[in-house]
């Protein structure tokens, strides 16, 4: 027969296996509460065509809608790889990723050394996590507008096969690298990160 000291160590070693189950719970929806706020927040700076705060990176819409982009905030650009329905990459073999160019145009309100990454977040199939692309770029002068040139590597695309994404471009000050992410977009802490929604990529024919 079990003494109560035997049962009372039972009983405390079955609430600490709760406990770390009831931690385990909390960190994963901690998590999915800040995507759902973080993409609200993208849902709307598109749809609206602003800027918006949060966690200190400033969230604008990078879709080309007119003089609309940016309105009342001092910086804009326009992201120019969206296209109906789609828009091309170069797909060099069917078992590497395919290079999608994408362009940068009206910049304003950034400094002429600011440093610029491009994130890529995938739709299909679907992820909830952001990923950097290794390689900034600065933009260069032009006749208008200071404007910028990048080639994306996009996975999942093949010569039968689309992939759907969503992009990013974010702004640092000279010599600023993103901070490591746990997936979310403001977690790179970047100056303004400037958003596009459903980008449909395929095999350039």
């Amino acid at each position: 027969m079990k003494t109560r000291k035997q049962i009372s160590r039972f009983f405390i070693f079955i609430s600490g296996l709760l406990a770390l189950v009831g931690c385990g719970g909390s960190g994963s929806s901690g998590f999915d509460a800040r995507f759902d706020q973080e993409q609200q927040l993208i849902t709307r700076v598109n749809a609206e065509s602003v800027c918006e705060e949060s966690n200190g990176t400033l969230f604008c819409s990078g879709n080309k809608t007119g003089d609309s982009i940016g309105k009342n905030n001092e910086f804009s650009m326009i992201i120019t790889a969206q296209s109906e329905p789609s828009v091309s990459c170069v797909l060099e073999t069917n078992l590497g990723p395919c290079g999608l160019k994408v362009g940068i145009q009206d910049i304003k309100g950034f400094q002429s050394d600011t440093q610029y990454f491009m994130a890529v977040r995938y739709q299909a199939p679907f992820s909830t996590h952001w990923e950097i692309v290794p390689s900034p770029f600065v933009a260069v002068p032009s006749s208008d507008l200071p404007k910028a040139e990048i080639v994306v590597p996009i996975r999942g695309v093949s010569s039968v096969t689309s992939s759907r994404v969503d992009l990013a471009v974010l702004a640092y000050p000279s010599g600023t690298n993103p901070a490591t992410s746990d997936g979310l977009l403001s977690s790179f802490k970047a100056r303004v990160a400037f958003v596009v929604t459903d980008v449909t990529v395929t095999p350039q024919p």
